[in-house]
């Protein structure tokens, strides 16, 4: 198995200066269909760790982004893997999955993927390529799973498991030129890094829902206390009323509004208050989540060389 080496780095940063975009058209879809489940992804990198975009372009070219398939190798949802990696997810694990939890054994458990730190363009494309398989490279290729699409991609590819076909050439838009394409149309930046919000910022994010929450009860009370009265009043009537205006009494009716307004503003209140105690509470069940994955996360191995399923690319 290929190591992440300085060598590496520097063949896949020079490969990534040079590419050049041949298949427009097919990596502008899958770009597209990535950023369609986006929150999906961002919330299995929640999950992982992992970049969404990476989860993303790894989906595209397993299953053309179906969230109904396994991360591993497309296979449905719906029961356990039976293409290689087959036999996943073990029990206790019971059928059907979620995408996440799939998407958590494949990435964290089999790749241990968990416990990269720094994703790089480079490293994504070593991840990728590990995920795939280094059969291309150990003939002196590189790998379609990665440079379809682009000037780097070269005829050939594996077309079953061991099964190489030197006269077919990779229709399905190479990981690499997918990203570019996503992080492009997403916010036009090169490299942002994966939006993982993490435990503390939601705790403290639900700490300012509770001081707004309070604070706007606060001021229900502070305005309930200090009710209109007859100076108000006068302060709205006209200056000079005709005689038959000067019949009306202003003042109660400045006493209606007045308490009408007051209760239209209690009742907003009230619901504003019930809305920011619903969100303080998701917010607080979010950071538990990820506090409990977080925990999964680090109960986990590295990389699971022993169940690497990819000893050959697919």
């Amino acid at each position: 198995m290929a190591a992440f080496t300085d060598a590496y780095r520097a063949e896949a940063e020079g490969l990534l200066a040079s590419m050049l975009i041949t298949d427009a058209a097919r990596i502008d879809r899958a770009a597209k269909r990535i950023l369609k489940i986006k929150p999906l992804l961002l919330e299995t990198s929640a999950k992982t760790g992992i970049p969404w975009y990476w989860i993303g372009a790894i989906l595209e070219r397993e299953s053309a982004c179906n969230t109904k398939r396994h991360v591993h190798n497309g296979d449905p949802l719906s029961n356990r893997t039976v293409n290689v990696p087959a036999g996943r997810l073990p029990a206790p694990a019971k059928p059907p999955f979620k995408f996440s939890d799939s998407a958590f054994d494949a990435l964290c458990v089999l790749k241990g993927l968990h416990k990269v730190g720094d994703w790089t363009h480079a490293r994504m494309a070593y991840e990728a390529e590990r995920y795939n398989g280094f059969g291309y490279r150990r003939m002196g290729r590189r790998s379609p799973y990665l440079w379809a699409g682009t000037s780097h991609q070269q005829i050939g590819k594996y077309v079953a498991d061991g099964k190489f076909d030197p006269g077919v050439t990779d229709r399905q838009p190479g990981v690499m030129p997918i990203i570019a394409r996503v992080l492009e149309l997403d916010s036009g930046s090169q490299l942002p890094s994966p939006a993982i919000p993490s435990k503390a910022d939601l705790e403290v994010e639900a700490d300012h829902q509770k001081e707004r929450a309070e604070a706007a009860a606060g001021g229900a009370v502070v305005l309930s206390a200090g009710g209109g009265g007859a100076g108000s009043a006068e302060a709205i009537r006209p200056a000079a009323p005709s005689d038959a205006v000067a019949a009306v009494d202003w003042t109660s009716v400045a006493l209606w509004f007045g308490a009408i307004g007051l209760l239209c503003l209690a009742v907003w209140l009230l619901w504003r208050v019930g809305v920011l105690v619903k969100a303080e509470v998701t917010l607080r069940r979010a950071a538990a989540e990820l506090d409990a994955w977080a925990d999964k996360r680090a109960a986990l191995p590295g990389p699971a060389h022993g169940h690497d399923w990819t000893q050959t690319a697919q």
